[in-house]
């Protein structure tokens, strides 16, 4: 059954275990890459479907399958097929907005997990759905686009470089899970950069547009925190659920793999609680600035008032007023409010109020 719907239209009446692509087409024709190894033998050739299913899955050989694209629900799942994997791992597989998770079965381990585009981070972050398949003797890659993230670890495994064509398939999903966590510290850097950026600002000069810069941060984080924070479980249970398919030697890579990915939650935390932080001196100083504008208009009305009474006083038409009629009573009124401006202004200024 093929079928693909719009992006974030929910699925109503539909079997479950249906192939259903849920996502934006990201390019024309679905690439297939097939690369053959072992510590010996080397081999990779660009194929289709029908020369997956001619895979031999019984010699000694390990097969890495790069799939570029999910658009065609029927050809993936014919796919899997070949590998055995269940209905409704494919239907997560063609999910691209599932959340990460993993999931163990007796021939093979599922996991799905987010690569997230760094270089367009405060312009809305671009995400990756990217799901792993392996085996005894084969591991599955599915990738939206046609980007070829893992092209140091085919060099790795061409060149014999590491221990990464001595090992077996957990090994090179270890691999790929690293890289994918390198990725993050890149990312995490480059927002650290910019919040310490806006940190200097806001404590030096805080302005308007700094609130957006705030909030628009805030959203990034909310959004690494949806697709990283739960990269922690699924290393954790590949740590600790015992599984015949990870071999004992690469536990001691996914502990390392485990320090990493809480080492980058913790950063995202204290990046949540700076910007709070943040927030919160903005939001001070703006207050603070506000005051000190209302406490200059509030001495500037202050002095006006005995200002304004005395121009009352003498503004008054009554005939009896001696000093209407003295020379220099224009003069008088004009030394008077100033003598008893200054004077205000002086014990205001005595006691500190400006």
């Amino acid at each position: 059954m093929k079928l693909r719907i719009p992006k974030n239209v929910k699925l109503v009446g539909i079997p479950p275990g249906t192939a259903v692509f849920q996502g934006e087409r990201k390019l024309e024709k679905i690439q297939i890459k097939k690369i053959e190894y072992n510590a010996e033998f080397y081999d990779e050739v660009l194929c289709n479907v029908e020369d997956v299913e001619k895979v031999n899955l019984k010699d000694k050989k390990l097969k890495w399958i790069i799939i570029n694209g999910l658009h065609e629900a029927e050809l993936i799942e014919r796919l899997c097929n070949v590998f055995g994997i269940k209905q409704l791992i494919i239907e997560d597989i063609l999910d691209t907005e599932h959340q990460p998770k993993i999931d163990f079965f007796d021939d093979f381990v599922f996991i799905t997990l987010k690569i997230i585009d760094y270089s367009s981070l405060g312009k809305g972050a671009h995400t990756e759905h990217l799901s792993l398949v392996f085996g005894k003797n084969f591991a599955l890659t599915f990738l939206e686009s046609s980007v070829h993230y893992f092209e140091k670890i085919e060099d790795r495994i061409l060149n014999k470089s590491g221990k990464i064509s001595r090992m077996g398939t957990d090994y090179l999903n270890y691999s790929i899970m690293d890289f994918v966590i390198d990725n993050y510290y890149i990312l995490i850097d480059k927002l650290g950069f910019e919040i310490d950026k806006l940190e200097d600002a806001i404590i030096n000069d805080p302005k308007k547009e700094h609130l957006g810069l705030i909030h628009k941060y805030k959203s990034e984080l909310i959004f690494l925190n949806k697709n990283i924070k739960p990269m922690r479980d699924i290393i954790r249970r590949m740590e600790t659920e015992k599984n015949h398919l990870i071999e004992h030697s690469t536990y001691e890579y996914l502990r390392d793999l485990f320090d990493h990915i809480v080492q980058i939650n913790d950063t995202l935390d204290s990046y949540r609680e700076t910007l709070t932080v943040l927030l919160d001196i903005y939001i001070t100083n703006q207050g603070n600035r506000l005051n000190e504008v209302m406490k200059v208009l509030t001495i500037i009305a202050t002095i006006f008032i005995p200002l304004t009474f005395i121009a009352g006083v003498y503004g008054m038409n009554f005939r009896h007023m001696p000093e209407l009629e003295w020379h220099f009573g224009y003069y008088f009124s004009l030394g008077l409010m100033f003598v008893v401006g200054g004077g205000m202004l002086y014990y205001f200024k005595r006691k500190k109020w400006f």
